[in-house]
């Protein structure tokens, strides 16, 4: 208005698959509105802008993890609240976490940390995984199929998605494990570091398995867990899939009283999966973090 910038709103685009079909997406990110212009709509009227640009564009739909703040307003919009997905967590040190449990109960001030204070040994960049494309592009093909046979909503992957989402990212640094066997890759696992309350956290963004064996997937968390010097892990993978399964007989156990919100807001209708049925998506905590 009169030449100054008084709002604006961030939305990316996303790609993900249903069986063979590709389905175009947009996430909302950021939104900001100048102080002297609030309450005036200006969310309303940027949110609707961009819902019609979207839909010329043949978006099928638009996603996001809005917080308690903010839902109201998407939902007054058309977005419609799938559900709130609650993490799994695997405590690996009990007395600190219940000390940083503490903490956030007190709102009292904790120190971050260093990548390099979570790990016993140089840890393996995502690039390392990446190096031999032949047999990473393999692998990703394997553990598709894993997903393919429940038909879920699920993130197009393929090594230049991997390249540019975890090998690439400009500010977050992550890490990967991985196993082999006679030159083949058999699962690897990308991970980052992060500080919460004082507590040292690994966030396991994916996990990629060769075949449908839970013991694979926990060679490759007990391979985890040897390197690093963390207070405990947090992940998510959909029910019903090996994956999700693997960690929870390694210990993951759901989030109580916590969780983060998961809104849609549909612009294609013709979709094979109904995004507003939590049970259509195949989501992993690399989906649902911030990037």
């Amino acid at each position: 208005e009169d030449d100054q910038l008084i709002g604006m709103r961030a939305f990316m685009r996303w790609e993900f698959m249903i069986g063979d079909r590709l389905v175009k997406a947009v996430r909302a990110v950021d939104t900001a509105t100048h102080p002297d212009y609030r309450r005036m709509g200006i969310f309303s009227a940027l949110t609707k802008q961009v819902v019609g640009d979207a839909q010329g564009d043949g978006v099928d739909f638009i996603y996001n993890t809005p917080n308690q703040e903010v839902l109201p307003g998407y939902l007054k919009l058309g977005w419609r609240h799938v559900n709130k997905i609650q993490p799994l967590v695997k405590v690996l040190n009990y007395p600190v976490f219940a000390m940083g449990l503490l903490r956030s109960r007190l709102s009292r001030a904790s120190h971050p940390h260093l990548s390099a204070e979570f790990f016993r040994e140089e840890p393996l960049s995502v690039a390392t995984f990446l190096e031999r494309k032949q047999a990473t592009e393999t692998l990703i093909e394997q553990d598709a199929q894993l997903w393919d046979a429940q038909g879920r909503i699920r993130t197009r992957r393929s090594w230049e998605y991997i390249h540019w989402r975890y090998a690439s990212h400009p500010t977050i640094p992550y890490f990967s494990v991985f196993l082999e066997h006679s030159g083949d890759l058999q699962g690897c696992i990308i991970f980052r570091t992060k500080t919460r309350y004082g507590l040292k956290e690994i966030v396991l963004c994916e996990m990629f398995l060769a075949e449908p064996n839970w013991e694979l997937g926990i060679a490759l968390l007990e391979q985890l867990r040897a390197g690093v010097r963390a207070d405990y892990l947090i992940s998510h993978f959909p029910q019903g899939i090996i994956h999700r399964q693997t960690l929870t007989r390694w210990g993951f156990r759901a989030t109580p009283k916590t969780g983060i919100n998961f809104a849609v807001r549909m612009l294609d209708t013709n979709l094979s999966k109904d995004p507003y049925l939590f049970d259509s998506w195949g989501l992993t905590m690399g989906d649902l973090e911030l990037l």
